[in-house]
């Protein structure tokens, strides 16, 4: 259902009928922008006043009753633990979307790995064994190393918020449809939201005074920071932030960073590595992807 206001007071209503209740369906009869009239028009300060009456709208069949809109069920996985920061934030990004589409969209949110583990979200989502997932393109880092400029790269001096600016309104959100959906052929649509700033450097046995520490350390990162740390010398393991302290815990890996310091208590890494190193320039910046 389109609604939009006219002169005197009166409201337009219409019914778009669309193929199918997917998430497919859904946006490959809308553009973002329309997604955004669409769940806009879906807003209770602009339904329809009571004064209008259901026989005078054209959405009135010809018993007179109100054709009833379609709802749309995504099914959206999570990449994070339930105690997880970032898992608060899915849940709240849920929230809103649900309740500014009125009821029209709802969000089954996933726990993460329940269809498939993190670095195979992307996948699914192409498939369309899942409607969408909450994660970082790091995760898919493996298909293209170019993934992870946009959210887990060098930000070239910018801070989290000004990156965000950047890929919407400079001509950052261009390039990367490029690459994933022309070159990678994903049927994907990234939002990226969620900056955040400089991440430790990581959780460690001993202090590091530098950087011939890591030589020969087996150190767990992601994305473009693999490049880093093995040059550096480390043998560079990526695991599920999930599995990094039991992995510390057993010696599959000697140290690791993960995010940031909520995150990395709620999956446990102070308890299995005791010092903490803050700075760091591996990773200046994130920013956190919805894919659908």
């Amino acid at each position: 259902m389109v609604a939009r206001p006219r002169a005197g007071g009166k409201w337009e209503v219409r019914i778009v009928k669309l193929p199918s209740a997917s998430r497919r369906g859904f946006l490959k009869y809308f553009s973002l922008s329309a997604i955004g009239a669409f769940i806009a028009a879906c807003l209770p300060q602009n339904a329809p006043g009571a004064g209008s009456s259901a026989s005078s709208s054209p959405a009135a069949g010809a018993g007179g009753g109100v054709a009833t809109a379609q709802t749309y069920t995504w099914k959206i996985q999570s990449g994070w633990a339930g105690n997880d920061i970032f898992q608060e934030m899915f849940l709240d990004w849920k929230g809103i979307v649900e309740e500014m589409a009125g009821g029209r969209i709802k969000i089954d949110a996933l726990s993460v790995n329940a269809v498939t583990n993190i670095n195979g979200a992307i996948d699914a989502v192409n498939s369309g064994t899942l409607d969408g997932a909450h994660h970082v393109p790091a995760y898919y880092y493996g298909k293209d190393h170019a993934v992870s400029l946009m959210g887990t790269g060098p930000m070239m001096g910018m801070s989290g918020q000004m990156w965000l600016a950047w890929y919407y309104y400079g001509g950052g959100q261009a390039l990367y449809e490029k690459l994933v959906q022309q070159k990678l052929k994903l049927n994907v649509v990234s939002l990226f939201h969620m900056p955040m700033q400089n991440q430790p450097l990581g959780w460690f046995r001993d202090e590091i005074k530098g950087p011939g520490d890591f030589v020969g350390m087996k150190f767990r990162t992601v994305g473009l920071a693999t490049g880093i740390y093995g040059g550096m010398g480390a043998s560079v393991i990526s695991v599920a932030g999930a599995e990094v302290a039991s992995n510390l815990d057993r010696g599959v890996i000697d140290a690791a960073e993960f995010n940031n310091t909520t995150s990395d208590t709620a999956y446990g890494l102070p308890d299995v590595r005791k010092v903490l190193m803050t700075q760091s320039y591996h990773q200046p910046s994130e920013i956190l992807e919805i894919s659908l």
